[in-house]
Order: structure tokens, then sequence, then C-alpha cells
């Protein structure tokens, strides 16, 4: 298990009560190291801002300190139970990326393959209650990025969130989930099997201990790793008070691209991404537009490849090819596909069918139809 010898001071520090990371941080930097903080015992002159009385006597108390060393040992002993490992910033797989943000983790608690933090990296994120096309656009992102070998991340979450790692996993690619809660905590419960799939074939992180409970305060400060670790911060589907709005904030604050994908112009669920597209985040409308962006170069749409695939099997016919071509993630009545294809409305109908049929479109209430990106 990789694990560095000031590991266990780091997190001593981390446990003990009214010390932050940013204060940490600043320790070590002036004693030399974790482990010459936690020896000081008080000894301290010219204490960092944010410090003082209370943290010198902090420091000074062995009983406190020697409580947060037992803690410390219990907590990697537990943590190498549950098949994770520790990480401080001297261990050599703790990601440059968080080095650089203003408030990096003291230590991460990681379960799984450590290699994905030095990966190129995407966030996907937005509203936990989001809708039908928001779960979709979020999927279909997810996959066409894990086909070009990009790592996804995001936060675990109801709505895009899981949508995002599910169509990672989906793909056979890589995702990472960073948690407001302790590795050893299913949250939400219904995600239990899904966070497990991740830690086998992806990466659970977080920087609390474990048993630590998902308290609605520890939710923007774990953002800050969602967009810390990435290279490019995609908001699929926002509200305007939508906590996904933080997280492109930090991200700006970070040095990080921030990208938005639009919904429609009436949705107040996609009120979000449109505010951000006004404040100058980049309009993409699938994962080739971010990675052009970003200079990665191009990707094929997961519809254009399923498409392609169908096309070379022969499986589509001339007809269906063209209705195909004008469907859309939005759906779509018939008297626009009659109208934008050319075809009558008994042929429009009965193309319809078969490529329902064959699971490549929706057939919505209403007699609307949208492209299904499902297989």
């Amino acid at each position: 298990m990789p694990g560095h010898p000031e590991a266990e001071h780091w997190l001593t520090l981390s446990l003990l009560p009214g010390v932050g990371s940013t204060l940490i941080h600043r320790l070590v930097e002036q004693c030399g190291s974790a482990g010459a903080v936690v020896r000081c015992q008080g000894r301290l002159t010219g204490l960092p801002q944010g410090g003082g009385r209370r943290l010198k006597q902090i420091l000074a108390n062995q009983g406190l300190l020697t409580l947060a060393a037992r803690q410390a040992r219990d907590e990697l002993e537990r943590l190498q139970r549950l098949g994770g490992c520790l990480l401080c910033p001297e261990s050599p797989e703790y990601p440059q990326a968080l080095k650089n943000i203003p408030d990096p983790p003291a230590v991460l608690n990681c379960r799984g393959d450590l290699s994905l933090l030095s990966r190129p990296t995407i966030a996907l994120i937005g509203s936990r209650a989001a809708t039908e096309y928001g779960r979709r656009i979020a999927s279909q992102f997810a996959t066409e990025l894990a086909r070009r070998h990009i790592v996804v991340v995001s936060g675990a979450a109801y709505g895009i969130d899981a949508a995002a790692h599910r169509g990672a996993l989906a793909a056979k690619g890589k995702t990472v989930a960073v948690l407001g809660c302790g590795l050893d905590v299913a949250y939400p419960k219904s995600h239990a099997s899904m966070l497990d799939e991740i830690a086998a074939d992806g990466l659970l992180v977080s920087e609390y201990p474990l048993g630590t409970k998902p308290e609605g305060f520890r939710f923007p400060a774990r953002n800050r790793l969602i967009s810390g670790l990435c290279q490019g911060v995609v908001v699929v589907e926002a509200t305007e008070k939508s906590g996904s709005l933080i997280t492109a904030r930090l991200a700006l604050d970070q040095g990080r691209e921030v990208f938005a994908v639009p919904g429609r112009v009436d949705s107040p669920k996609s009120s979000g991404s449109h505010w951000l597209i006004r404040q100058g985040a980049q309009l993409v409308r699938d994962a080739g537009d971010v990675l052009e962006e970003l200079g990665w170069g191009q990707v094929a749409t997961a519809s254009d490849v399923r498409l392609d695939q169908e096309a070379e099997d022969s499986v589509l016919t001339e007809k269906e090819r063209l209705l195909w071509g004008v469907l859309e993630a939005y759906p779509q009545d018939i008297d626009t596909l009659v109208r934008r294809t050319g075809l009558c409305v008994v042929e429009v109908h009965g193309v319809l069918l078969q490529l329902e049929l064959r699971g490549v479109i929706r057939h919505l209430p209403g007699q609307l139809y949208e492209r299904s990106d499902e297989r």
C-alpha cells in the first residue's frame, strides 16, 4: 500500500480540533515537516496568520496530541482494512493539480486506482434534480470522454453526477468520485453499488476521516477538489441557485476552463448553465467541443459512433439514415420531421417505428421523438 513516513503526522494534525488544512500547510512550511509540528509541543514563534494563542495551546496540549496521534494510527489501520490508502502532500501519488489550488487538502483518503490522479481529467457536474435530458447528456459526454481515455470526475450525488459516473463505467472507462463524507459512508445509500464499482475500477477520494457523515457544509469544500483535480469543468445542467455554479467559480479561481451545455431557453433547470454562457463560459454541445477547446483533439460523439456501427452492418436503410440525421437530443413532432426530411407523414411514421424498434430513438408522450443514447 502506498505510504509516506510523514503521512501519519499530516493525519494527526488534520484530526486536531480547530486546525484546518490551510493552517496545517503554513505550520509545515514554517517548521519544515508535519512531524516537526507534532513534536514542537507549542514551542512556536511567529505563528502564521490564523494561528495565535488558541493554536499554541492546542499544540502544547500533549494529551490532545497523543489522542490525535492514536486516532491517526487507528484511522490508517481501518483504511488499510478497507483497501484504501492515505496520501499527504509529500506522497508521490498526491496530485500535482491539487498542490496548486488556494486551499489544498492536508490529506486524501483514497480507494482504487491512484494512477488516475495523474491522468487527463474532466469534471461533469450539475443539478441533483436533473431532467431526463440532463442525465442523458451527462451520460453521453461521459461515454465520449471515456472512449478517448479521459478520466471523468464528479461527486457521486443524484442526477448529473450519477449519470456521469455510470456513463463512464458503461463505456469501460475510468471515473473518480470525490466524496463529501468518509470513504466508508455510502451517500446516497442507493448509490452503494455504484460506489463499490467505482472503487473496483476507478477511484474514490475524500479528505474526510472514515465515518464522517455527509453534512451539508462539507460539500462546498468537496467541490473545490472536484474542480481542482481537473483541467476543465463542464456544467451539464444547473439552475441559477445550483451549487454547480459555486464549483464553476472555484474552477475559475483555480485557473481551470469552464464549459456549459445549453438547454431549453424556457427551462429553469438550465438557467444557471445559460447564465454561465452569458458570463463567458464556453458553450459545448458534446465532448468533442471540450477536447478541442483544451487542445486534446476531437472525438466522435456517442450518436455518431452508434450510427457508424449501424451503417457498417447495413442495418439502416436510406430513409432511416435520413430521418436519423435530422433527429436531435430535443424532442421533435411529426410535422417538424416531415418538413425537415421531405418525406410524407405515412413514411415518417413507418421509419420512426423501425428506428424505435432498433432502440436508437425514443417515443415520448405527445407524439414527440428524440434520439436515444442508451445503446
